[in-house]
């Protein structure tokens, strides 16, 4: 399993439309070290949007679909 995640300061992070149609969950038992783990959904579609840890206060994670057209060259397709 990769990740690439790409982590922004809140204080460069702008909402263009819809901030008023997310759906915040957040909970401290997916982590070992016991912080929280924020993640705010679309309220229409469901699709996570960003996510947020009190590890990183002052940061967010932005979720972006990255599609098979994108994947590095070196990667090979997962064999199933």
């Amino acid at each position: 399993m990769f990740a690439s995640n790409f982590v922004v300061k809140d204080t460069n992070l702008k909402h263009l439309h819809s901030k008023g149609k997310l759906t915040r969950f957040k909970q401290n038992n997916t982590t070992t070290a016991g912080k929280y783990m924020g993640n705010s959904f679309s309220s229409i579609c469901g699709t996570l949007k960003y996510q947020d840890s009190s590890g990183y206060l002052g940061t967010t994670i932005p979720r972006i679909k990255v599609f098979e057209m994108d994947r590095c060259a070196w990667l090979e397709p997962a064999k199933v």
